[in-house]
């Protein structure tokens, strides 16, 4: 069995540019992302971790005081200040997804066959549900510069919503929930949420490279 963590195993919330309405410390939240992340190590003999918008929290804040020359050589003398670079180090089963385009470090998706993993930091209302077309769209239109296999299944972290969604007859747009609390900004009274995040996860079984539909499933945790 293969586990793909897909994006923000972390929430950095002490890094949030936003209000803060709990006291977090990043000492607190690291242990806890340790101790997760070596739970899922041990149960499963093959992970992956797409990189998430909230893990490069940590790396925008230092980005914002450190010149990018610094930056190099801070991780060439010191070593990586990546929590998810961190994770991979301490967890020989533990893959991150990445892959050079032009030059350019691309981490927020991974392909295994025919299945795309996705942490595309994009967002649409309940009503109108556009991100699982957008994202065939994308990925359909970028195939060959971002070196995609032809793909029959993507599954779409980020938006912290559950749904199926063919797309076209010929592609399948699973929206996976999310593992994580209710946010106290979802409770304030001001830019009223349209809707409650959704817990849950996606299982599939995979044959010779190729996702079997029919096994797709979203599980929705209430």
């Amino acid at each position: 069995d293969v586990c793909v963590v897909n994006g923000d195993i972390t929430d950095s919330y002490s890094f949030s540019k936003w209000t803060k309405f709990e006291n977090v410390s990043w000492a607190q939240e690291w242990e806890a992302v340790e101790r997760i992340a070596g739970d899922i190590c041990k149960r499963f003999p093959i992970v992956r971790m797409v990189t998430g918008n909230h893990d490069e929290r940590l790396h925008r804040k230092l980005a914002e005081h450190i010149p990018p020359d610094h930056w190099e050589w801070i991780k060439e003398k010191v070593g990586s200040l990546d929590p998810i670079a961190v994770l991979a180090d301490k967890h020989k089963n533990l893959t991150l997804s990445t892959r050079s385009v032009d030059g350019h470090e691309v981490a927020w998706f991974d392909q295994i066959g025919d299945v795309i993993f996705s942490h595309a930091e994009d967002y649409s209302s309940a009503e109108t549900n556009l991100v699982p077309r957008k994202l065939d769209t994308y990925f359909r239109n970028f195939s060959t510069v971002l070196g995609l296999d032809p793909f029959s299944l993507i599954i779409q972290a980020h938006t912290h919503d559950l749904s199926w969604n063919p797309i076209g007859g010929n592609v399948l747009v699973v929206q996976s929930g999310c593992l994580c609390k209710t946010q106290g900004y979802q409770l304030r009274p001001r830019k009223l949420p349209n809707r409650p995040q959704q817990r849950g996860y996606g299982t599939f079984t995979m044959v010779d490279g190729r996702v079997h539909i029919p096994s797709v499933h979203p599980h929705w945790i209430r």
